[in-house]
This record gives C-alpha cells, structure tokens and sequence, in this order.
C-alpha cells in the first residue's frame, strides 16, 4: 500500500489531507458507469485512436496562491509548458511506440461550496509516430517518475469495442421509427480537436452476437455562428442511422 500526503486548506484550517491510502488497483480508473467520485490519484489511460491515447489524472489542489498537486505544466500566465516527449515510454505489446507530440487539458470535475474538496480532471494527450493495431495492450511508463510513480499503471487495449469518450449518443433514448443520430468528435486541449478521417465509416454491433446490424459513413456538421478564431467543435461528424420506416430527420444526441 502506497501513502502521499498532500498538504490542503480544509474548513479554514491548513492541515494535510491524506491523498491516498488505496492500492494502486484501487486508483486505477475504468469505464464502468459508476456514480462513485474518483479518489484523489486515480489515473487511467483511454486509446482515443490508433494514434492518440488520453492519460486522466483525478488532480488536487489548495487555495491560491498554491499550485496544483501535480502535473502543473501551465504556469501563472497561462502558458502550457508541457513535458518532453522523451518522458513517456509507450509500449504495445512490448513494442515502443514513438511519441510526436504532447497535449494537455483540465476541467475542474467536483468543487462543493460547503468544505473544500476540489477534485480536478487533468488530460495528457500523447500523438503517436505510428498506428496502434487492433487487440494491442498498451502501457505509457514514465521512467524519470517525475510524472507518476512507479507503482501507477497506465494500461489499455486497443479492444475494437472499447468505450471511446469521441463517440457521444442520446442517453435517454431514441424513438423506434424516427431517424437516429449521434456525434463523434473529442476536444484535446491545446491539440484541438481529434482528427477524424473524413472518409471514416461507422458500424453498429450487436453487444450480445457480435454481428453488425448497421454501417454507415460519417458526415461531417460543423458548428456555425461563432465570431471568433478558432471556432469551437469544427470537426465533429454525425453517424446517421436510419431505420426502414424512418419518419423526417430528427437531432436527439
């Protein structure tokens, strides 16, 4: 069992929160719904593509003027400062898979008014050199442990039906004889959006026979209005599902 203190200010009194007293298995993050909050530490690792992977670190932080736990690459000015790319080992199946570029993003994830207990959502993106292939097992280590210790996994398969945070549907429901849509597109932070091959087709499989019961191609809908440089979510695609009997289109996701 590995114990990190991490000093912050709790009911207006400065006193050291114990970060975590759980296994590293206990802080390794899944998929799974779950209505649990994440424990400070909690980390995992998502294959957003075959050349992109997401590495989540459920972060802490006192009140100002103290710095975030860890992973503080954005300094008092705003600017990101990210690790080199030589700290990351990124193996599949045992294979090193070189690392292009780093990216970052955070989004405050539970901030109750009534004690502090800030718990924040830090996103390193890693672009790879090269594709990973399909059913691959995929490890990022970082040697130096100046980024997470040793006893952290980060550890994904590239499972062609794993859960992918890029693919966003109606989570109540679409009605049986209208036409049903969804949305694919994910935003990286400093990266911007993740690239999508614009000729990329989609599938529907059944979970329970593995058969395809639906596939489609993707069609590309940006977001219009803003008067602004970048506009937000401009590359989002829409897999367009239309059953027999559809009735006029309908956006329910």
């Amino acid at each position: 069992m590995k114990m990190e203190f991490v000093p912050l200010a709790l009911l207006g009194c400065f006193c050291p929160l114990l970060w975590t007293t759980s296994t590293a298995s206990e802080l390794e993050m899944t998929d799974a719904i779950t209505l649990s909050m994440p424990q400070l530490g909690s980390h995992q690792l998502r294959i957003l593509s075959p050349t992109v992977l997401e590495l989540v670190l459920i972060n802490a932080k006192a009140p100002d003027p103290s710095r975030v736990a860890r992973w503080d690459f954005v300094d008092a000015n705003g600017q990101f400062n990210p690790p080199a790319s030589s700290e990351f080992v990124v193996l599949a199946d045992g294979q090193a898979m070189g690392v292009q570029s780093v990216g970052f993003k955070r989004r405050p994830l539970y901030a109750p008014i009534r004690q502090r207990d800030l718990r924040i959502a830090d996103h390193l993106y890693l672009k790879l050199a090269s594709p990973i292939a399909t059913d691959r097992t995929v490890v990022v280590q970082n040697p130096s442990q100046r980024l997470w210790p040793t006893h952290w996994q980060f550890v994904a398969k590239a499972d062609p039906l794993r859960y992918s945070p890029a693919i966003h549907v109606n989570q109540v429901g679409y009605l049986p004889q209208f036409s049903k849509t969804g949305l694919v597109g994910y935003y990286l932070g400093n990266l911007g959006e993740l690239t999508i091959d614009q000729a990329s087709a989609f599938q529907l499989i059944d979970h329970r026979t593995g058969g395809i019961v639906f596939e489609s191609m993707l069609t590309r809908r940006e977001d219009k209005g803003y008067q602004y440089t970048p506009p937000p979510s401009n590359s989002h695609y829409d897999p367009y599902v239309v059953p027999a009997l559809a009735g006029p289109r309908e956006k329910t996701g």
